[in-house]
C-alpha cells in the first residue's frame, strides 16, 4: 500500500528474497529517526500519571486485608 501511494518500488521480491530498493533504502534512512521519536511518544505516554504503573505495599491486619481488600483488589487490578 506504501509503494502504491509513493508511487515507487521499495522492495525487491523473489521467492527466496527480500531486499531494498535504491529508493527503499533511501526512504528508510528518512523515516527511521521519525519512527525512534514516535515510539519514544508512545513510551512517554504509557508513563505518564494518568497511567499509572508499578508495585503497590499495603501493609495491613489479616482480618482488614481478608475482609477489605480481598474482595475489590480484582477490580483495581
Amino acid at each position: 500500500a506504501l509503494e502504491r501511494e509513493l508511487g515507487v518500488r521499495l522492495f525487491n521480491r523473489t521467492t527466496r528474497k527480500l531486499s531494498l530498493t535504491s529508493e527503499g533504502r533511501q526512504f528508510f534512512q528518512r523515516v527511521a529517526p521519525l519512527l525512534s521519536q514516535l515510539d519514544e511518544a508512545v513510551a512517554d505516554v504509557r508513563r505518564s500519571p494518568e497511567h499509572p504503573e508499578g508495585l503497590i505495599k499495603v501493609s495491613v491486619t489479616p482480618t482488614f486485608g481478608r475482609h477489605c481488600l480481598t474482595p475489590v483488589i480484582a477490580e483495581f487490578l
